[in-house]
């Protein structure tokens, strides 16, 4: 990969994700119910379609409409630290000996 002079490849500290949503676990929640009312009772089914539909678009809303988004730190800058902290840990024999 060309790049330009003087520009470096360097990864990112941190990473913009979507933020955390119960959405998809009310959905699965409805779900599992459209399922069990199959074995109980007919109105359990429905109860589990509604919450499943209603669950659906506060979900589709959550990813393209309001997309709150969270910074995530990446393991490189955790990775960084510990170089520079094992670098600093190897010079100290050599400064202990000098004393």
């Amino acid at each position: 990969m060309n790049t330009a002079p003087g520009l470096e490849s360097r990864e990112p500290d941190v990473i913009e994700q979507p933020a955390p949503t119960v959405w998809p676990m009310v959905t699965a929640l409805g779900v599992t119910m459209m399922f069990g009312g199959l074995v109980t009772h007919v109105l359990v089914s429905a109860v589990g379609l509604l919450l499943s539909l209603i669950a659906a678009v506060g979900w589709w809303k959550d990813v393209l409409w309001l997309r709150p988004r969270i910074s995530t730190p990446t393991c490189w800058s955790g990775i960084r630290a510990f170089e520079s902290s094992l670098a600093r840990a190897k010079r100290l024999p050599r400064i202990l000996r000098n004393k």
